[in-house]
């Protein structure tokens, strides 16, 4: 299932990146002390309680309905009644392909990672998994193709017709041999030799005229599914019913997923409202608002550098950039521009403020080694690329903000100060 980024993560990441040029600015979140500005009185944070909505248990119609969404979105149409067809000129084929140069597979050859140039008796899994494709020439996803229509290079149409689809599916790929033409746009492959495995999938019947059928759980067997998917091998599901499962386990995941963010915004929110006093330093703010103003100009610079046609377009001047350019294309001079981003600043610095003051009142530090755990969990949670973009600083203040929560939330759970009540209708 598709994993969603929260935008707890979002919201968090940006806030952390502006603030991080507050600790070499005049006001350093870090090391100065926070306790003229941050007080719970004689409150006791410890105390603080949240509540949030319950999760439901799923019901196998839910399971059944996300399954059938995601396959509502399929445009495939369903395949002909006769799977001995052989494929004809203007036949709807759909497939998955991967395309290996023949310079590389004669590399593979005679590095012993493969029989020989056409990979003799190997799954499509196992030659995709070689991972000796070139840019572009791989399906992603599973692909129709009209026979006849000229969309491919030369020959490779041509060179499926005649084949039956259920002989050379996932387990047995046909090998396609061709040739790039000589001016074929990518200069890489122009001219190169290349052998496409194919692992085809079935006939469209397209009978009933332009609009393919909506697909549900009833109309799809496994393998129909598995082939969707791109699925082989022991990626594969062996059954309808691991499918469900897989959709249930996912749509579990993530209702955990966001009610976990609820409950980190109900509690910096509770926290926030315990604080008798919260009170923002001018220096962070000024700080803050000179980082986004940094940034902005940043982005400006580097259009200006990359493509002065569309610089121009956008300031309508050639003229190299200057941060009162860019206030004044944004409508402000620098003094009603600082005035009015002032009130924008204002609940990222200030749970800047309550976070450090918290951490420290807590003493929360994390090894490298815990650092380095959380980070895994984090990627594994929401892909291997969250964290693209970022500096470490950012990322290591963010994981440890994030396993501080996460850690606070587990202590109220087991002394009962999170209450969980019904889903709203």
């Amino acid at each position: 299932m598709r994993r969603k980024i929260h935008g707890w993560i979002g919201m968090l990441l940006m806030a952390i990146f502006l603030l991080s040029g507050c600790g070499g600015g005049s006001f350093d979140f870090r090391t100065e002390d926070l306790t003229p500005y941050v007080s719970f009185g004689d409150r006791d944070y410890r105390d603080v309680t949240i509540s949030v909505e319950r999760i439901e248990e799923l019901t196998d119609a839910e399971v059944r309905a996300e399954f059938d969404s995601y396959f509502s979105e399929s445009e495939y149409y369903l395949p002909i009644a006769e799977d001995t067809k052989a494929i004809e000129e203007g036949d709807l084929l759909y497939l998955h392909y991967t395309g290996i140069l023949v310079s590389a597979l004669d590399k593979a050859v005679t590095e012993g990672k493969i029989p020989d140039q056409t990979c003799t008796g190997m799954t499509y899994e196992a030659i995709k998994a070689l991972s000796l494709g070139f840019s572009g020439g791989t399906t992603s996803q599973l692909m129709s193709l009209e026979i006849g229509n000229g969309n491919y290079i030369e020959g490779f149409e041509e060179g499926l017709i005649g084949l039956v689809p259920s002989e050379h599916g996932p387990e047995a790929p046909y090998a396609l041999r061709l040739r790039f033409p000589e001016e074929y746009r990518e200069q890489s492959l122009a001219g190169q030799e290349v052998i496409f495995f194919c692992a085809l999938g079935y006939i469209g019947d397209v009978s009933d005229g332009d609009d393919s059928p909506t697909w549900t759980y009833d109309l799809l067997d496994v393998d129909m599914v598995n082939f969707i998917l791109g699925l082989t091998g022991s990626n594969a599901y062996p059954n309808m019913e691991s499918c469900l499962a897989k959709i249930r386990d996912g749509m579990k995941e993530e209702a955990y997923l966001s009610q976990l963010s609820e409950k980190k915004e109900a509690l910096w929110k509770a926290w926030e409202e315990m604080t008798v006093k919260l009170e923002v330093p001018d220096a962070a703010t000024e700080t803050y608002i000179q980082e986004i103003l940094e940034e902005r100009y940043a982005e400006m610079e580097a259009l200006y550098e990359s493509s002065p046609e569309y610089y121009y377009y956008i300031f309508g001047t050639t003229s190299a950039p200057t941060m009162t350019a860019l206030i004044q294309y944004m409508g402000y001079n620098m003094n009603n521009y600082m005035e009015e981003m002032k009130e924008d600043a204002m609940p990222a610095i200030r749970q800047e403020l309550l976070y450090w003051y918290l951490v420290r009142a807590e003493n929360y530090t994390l090894s490298d080694a815990e650092l380095q755990a959380t980070r895994t969990e984090f990627e594994e949670r929401y892909g291997e690329n969250v964290f693209d973009g970022y500096e470490e600083e950012v990322i290591r203040d963010l994981l440890i903000r994030e396993k501080f929560t996460e850690d606070f939330l587990a202590r109220m759970e087991e002394n009962g100060q999170i209450q969980y009540t019904q889903k709203a209708e």
